[in-house]
């Protein structure tokens, strides 16, 4: 057992008997909560959240309100979404729109993650990273001016948050301002080289010409660099260019490990290995399950899904 789950269950012992001691203990709740939602019980952590926020107990209906809004934008899940449009005969793999989807959450999951998130922020109007959590709730809204100034906000309390940056980039590609989602991702990899996001959105920039002269070349670079970090929007993309041979050559055999990698979380990449697979002899098939372990066997170890 991983000390991760060792701790979350002691949490999780901790609080029941606390529950079960004091019914009305809204930290037991909260705390709770944080086991379950590192369980994957995402239903039971915004029960457990809620209860909390219900008892009203002074101290800790902040965290209950924070907790609760950060378990509720998670139960969306979360993801990259790019929409799709209908695919050209040939090649059979999906086309993909120029502007991306800014979607983290169904809006009527987000708008209580912005309610409580409102709460959290009151007792504590200098914390950074509620702004955030904030701003990519109203992200979800598409309500992207409030997101922004949220963003903003963030980053005048916190200036190194590349999380603030990146997100703010996207909020701003979204609303149709590439010229300032570009600096904003380029800031947020001057903090932080290693973002996957930031990596993914300058990609999907380079590739699609937003801000930035179109290069696919460099966006095949920028994919590589978030797909290798078990990011499963920028595996897609990147299996997108070696099917397309856009910024590097035709591979149909690293397309569909490519593919294979994202099809964990993507639906689309998943249909798209299936496609690519009916073009593939038995041969190429058998390398290309066989690249597809490999990249598991490099990938999946640093970055535990």
């Amino acid at each position: 057992m991983s000390c991760h789950k060792q701790i979350t269950g002691a949490i999780k012992r901790k609080s029941r008997g606390a529950i079960e001691l004091k019914p009305d203990d809204a930290d037991a709740y909260v705390n709770r909560s944080i086991a379950k939602k590192a369980k994957g019980d995402l239903d039971g952590a915004i029960a457990d959240s809620t209860k909390a926020i219900e008892l009203r107990r002074h101290g800790a209906e902040p965290k209950a309100h924070f907790e609760l809004a950060k378990v509720v934008t998670v139960n969306s899940n979360a993801a990259i979404a790019v929409p799709t449009r209908p695919a050209e005969p040939k090649p059979p793999v999906a086309e993909v729109n120029t502007r991306p989807d800014t979607a983290i959450a169904d809006k009527s999951v987000s708008a209580p993650a912005v309610t409580n998130f409102n709460q959290a922020i009151k007792p504590n109007p200098q914390d950074a990273e509620a702004y955030v959590n904030r701003g990519v709730a109203e992200l979800a809204k598409r309500d992207l001016d409030a997101a922004i100034a949220d963003f903003t906000k963030a980053i005048e309390l916190n200036p190194d948050s590349a999380e603030a940056y990146v997100n703010r980039g996207v909020a701003k590609l979204a609303k149709g301002a590439p010229d300032g989602a570009v600096a904003d991702f380029n800031k947020a990899l001057e903090l932080k080289p290693d973002d996957a996001i930031g990596h993914y959105f300058m990609a999907f920039c380079y590739a699609n010409g937003e801000g930035v002269k179109k290069d696919a070349a460099e966006a095949v670079k920028l994919y590589r660099q978030a797909a290798e970090q078990n990011l499963a929007q920028a595996q897609w993309r990147l299996g997108l260019c070696y099917y397309r041979g856009e910024g590097v050559a035709r591979n149909a055999v690293e397309a569909y490990a490519w593919f294979s990698m994202a099809s964990v979380t993507v639906a689309e990449a998943a249909r798209n290995r299936d496609l690519v697979q009916k073009e593939l002899s038995p041969q190429q098939l058998k390398e290309a399950q066989r690249r597809t372990k490999e990249l598991q066997s490099e990938i999946k170890p640093r970055f535990n899904l």
